[in-house]
């Protein structure tokens, strides 16, 4: 049944390679930790490891200007992906980051950087009617919108990716609990491909899928990035990485108008032709 739905929607899709090359040779394990998320502002990328810790890289040096745990570090806290929003508080001049949990409660945790530290100002949760928690791999913002998706796949539905819609919380209110009442829309999309990272923009969604051919092989493992049209509500292109990188592509984010792509083992950050 897999392999059929596979082949029925990749007939829809469009398949193309791209050309990248390496921009920073930076590491992605660093402290025995594997790489994660990465999210850009400004010209710095916050560079995410397994467990919380976090690393500045500086897109104009090319240099790690510093290091530091996340507030929210916890055995669980994996930060699958990352994604600046667009909120402020008070004078700080980072906007709010969200930060993926994977681990535990899968919850949506929400930070401010404060110059070379963070803390943890809100967490949301997502319970659904039967008052589990559900698998959400990625939470996604979509900053021209202000919303907030949850990117669910089940271990037991391993191409089956439901994309939840959720209005932005406000700031305000430091624990959120979200359950299906509060979600806004929802549509599925079925790939196979292990889930990454992911940003938004304009109406795309875009999500790093794929895993080092030194873990297997097959679809599962297969290198790419998936692009979900969000007014469609569907997948609409898959770009494939296998060219790019035999690590782990962590995450994908937008600088001066290219995307960067996060590889996880050795490292490096790629920029498109």
């Amino acid at each position: 049944m897999r392999r059929n739905l596979t082949l029925l929607f990749s007939l829809q899709l469009s398949f193309i390679h791209v050309l990248a090359q390496m921009v920073y040779p930076v590491v992605g394990q660093y402290k025995s930790r594997s790489a994660q998320g990465m999210a850009i502002y400004d010209d710095c990328a916050y560079l995410f490891n397994d467990g919380g810790i976090c690393r500045m890289l500086s897109l104009k040096t090319g240099k790690v200007e510093h290091d530091f745990m996340l507030e929210c570090a916890a055995k669980e806290t994996h930060v699958n992906s990352a994604c600046f929003s667009r909120q402020y508080v008070g004078d700080n001049p980072v906007p709010a980051l969200y930060l993926t949990e994977f681990y535990g409660k899968r919850r949506c945790f929400v930070e401010l950087i404060e110059g070379r530290k963070s803390r943890l100002i809100q967490t949301i949760e997502f319970k659904d009617s039967q008052g589990r928690n559900p698998f959400v791999r990625e939470w996604i913002v979509d900053n021209k919108d202000q919303v907030l998706y949850a990117v669910i796949r089940e271990a037991n539905r391993e191409n089956v990716n439901v994309i939840k819609k959720f209005a932005i919380p406000p700031l305000s209110n430091a624990k959120i609990l979200l359950t299906d009442n509060d979600v806004v829309d929802e549509f599925t999309v079925y790939f196979v491909n292990g889930l990454q990272g992911g940003k938004i923009k304009g109406r795309y969604m875009y999500i790093t899928v794929g895993f080092t051919p030194l873990d297997g092989e097959g679809e599962y493992f297969d290198r790419a990035i998936k692009v979900i049209d969000l007014k469609r509500k569907k997948l609409v292109r898959s770009i494939d990485l296998s060219k790019v990188t035999i690590n782990e592509p962590e995450d994908i984010d937008f600088y001066k108008g290219k995307w960067l792509l996060f590889a996880g083992g050795t490292g490096g950050i790629y920029q498109a032709f």
